[in-house]
């Protein structure tokens, strides 16, 4: 499972970016083995991404919803999705390095 970037849609339309990590993950499936109405982890694709996404979100200080608040009623969220690579921001303490890749041959491979 991807560490990648999701953006919540509020009720409102405002935005917020997070990024799951492996305890949003284990959070949601304890929560899963807790609630066993929901079904199996086949079952729970959708939920799975909300559940990180909220879990994300609270550990970051992002939101102060329920689960509950999060994902129903008139103030649940609208939407969640993962943001597009060329959407998320370089990081800036990441430098290229020099020359990498430099002496890579290009063309076809030969046999030895």
């Amino acid at each position: 499972m991807s560490n990648a970037t999701l953006t919540i849609t509020q009720h409102d339309g405002q935005t917020v970016d997070v990024t799951p990590n492996i305890g949003d993950t284990l959070a949601f499936e304890s929560t899963l083995r807790k609630n066993k109405a929901w079904g199996g982890l086949t079952d729970n694709a959708m939920r799975m991404m909300f559940f990180r996404a909220w879990s994300a979100a609270k550990r970051e200080g992002k939101t102060t919803q329920t689960w509950d608040e999060f994902s129903s009623g008139e103030h649940a969220v609208t939407d969640v999705s993962f943001k597009k690579a060329d959407e998320v921001e370089a990081d800036p303490e990441a430098a290229a390095v020099e020359g990498l890749g430099e002496s890579i041959p290009e063309g076809q491979p030969t046999d030895f």
